[in-house]
């Protein structure tokens, strides 16, 4: 009731008005302060006039959008509602000049002064006019409303396919790290159960990350060195990574884990050997970062997921305009990761750290930045 008032009152303030407006333009200068029962009695009419125009027209167009036509195309239910408002408007009309030919002058004891068909089609004009107005704002705003319902839509579809693409991301790291896990334990036990101490580590990070849609730039790397410790032990010299980059914070981020799946995505496609060792290197270009690696195919291609650069795609497109840049030669496989602006709310230090743990010689010098 109280959101019906100030709008009950403003409909009453628009009828006077109304009046008023038609007493300047029908009447001499002389006349137009001169009130009297006819006067009453018109203003009574405008009131009721714009008031049932108005109200009712709104009152209409709830009734036909939420009932009467809540099953219908839009536009079935804007041409019905358009016949309805037409009829409601005619039904108004009558009912208006009845009261004041018939109830208002009776009353008032006001001789009649306007006939019943001029005075028909004057009421009749600004009710359409009115219900008109009225159907245009409420036409408006239900676009308005549509828009922003299509904004959310296309948001949280955005989002929901957004947390589908970082979710691929767990059983694929999974299933691959348990691969490497079960060819280590008939080699070296002692080597497998650190190999297990730093998957749990790593994956733990994994399971951290799933729920940020961008982590600190330092975070990742410090992530991926660990990631290439489990490489290293695999693979040993026939695996390097070489991070060229400073380990000072900077303000810039990248989803997760797309580092780590690019240096995964490396070791799947290509043949690893100590004649012929894999290299990966990551590097600073401006805007982003440069993963590189030589290539070097295997005769037998391992299966292959396709989730790998098509899930990075798809999330720098889910995130903003950024894209993914990828340059293939004969020798060298590239891909530029763009860097993006790290959340006003986060620190450069903040997310959890993939520790390390003990880390053969062998790998340290593939694995410390430089400076």
């Amino acid at each position: 009731m109280k959101k019906l008032l100030p709008g009950l009152l403003l409909q009453i303030l628009a009828g006077l008005l109304a009046f008023l407006a038609g007493r300047f333009f029908t009447l001499p200068a002389g006349q137009l302060f001169a009130f009297g029962p006819h006067s009453y009695a018109y203003a009574i009419l405008a009131v009721v006039v714009v008031t049932g125009s108005w109200e009712g027209s709104t009152q209409l167009y709830r009734a036909a959008r939420r009932v009467l036509f809540a099953n219908l195309a839009p536009v079935q239910w804007i041409t019905l509602f358009t016949l309805a408002s037409g009829l409601y408007a005619v039904l108004l009309t009558g009912g208006a000049v009845f009261l004041h030919i018939d109830v208002l002058e009776v009353l008032l004891n006001c001789p009649p002064t306007t006939e019943y068909k001029q005075l028909f089609l004057a009421v009749l004009f600004v009710v359409c006019l009115v219900v008109g107005v009225n159907g245009v704002r409420i036409f408006f705003r239900h676009w308005q409303q549509a828009q922003q319902l299509t904004a959310e839509l296309k948001q949280a579809t955005i989002l929901a396919d957004y947390e589908a693409l970082k979710n691929q991301v767990n059983p694929h790291f999974l299933f691959n790290s348990l691969s490497a896990l079960s060819a280590l334990i008939y080699k070296d036990q002692d080597l497998a159960a650190d190999f297990v101490t730093q998957l749990a580590k790593v994956y733990r990070y994994v399971l951290d990350s799933q729920r940020q849609e961008l982590v600190p730039l330092r975070t990742e790397l410090e992530f991926v060195r660990a990631y290439a410790f489990l490489l290293t032990i695999r693979h040993d010299a026939a695996f390097a990574l070489e991070l060229d980059l400073t380990d000072e914070p900077t303000p810039e981020a990248l989803p997760p884990l797309s580092l780590q799946m690019l240096v995964e995505n490396a070791v799947k496609h290509n043949r690893l050997s100590p004649e012929s060792p894999l290299h990966v290197r990551v590097s600073r270009v401006p805007g982003g970062l440069l993963v590189q690696n030589n290539v070097q195919r295997r005769s037998t291609p391992e299966p292959s997921t396709g989730l790998g650069l098509a899930n990075i795609r798809q999330r720098y497109a889910a995130l903003g305009p950024a894209r993914v840049e990828i340059s293939a030669t004969a020798a060298t496989f590239a891909v530029t990761l763009p860097l993006l602006p790290l959340p006003a709310h986060e620190s450069t230090d903040s997310g959890r750290r993939a520790p390390h743990g003990r880390t053969p010689d062998r790998a340290a010098p593939a694995l410390q930045p430089r400076h």
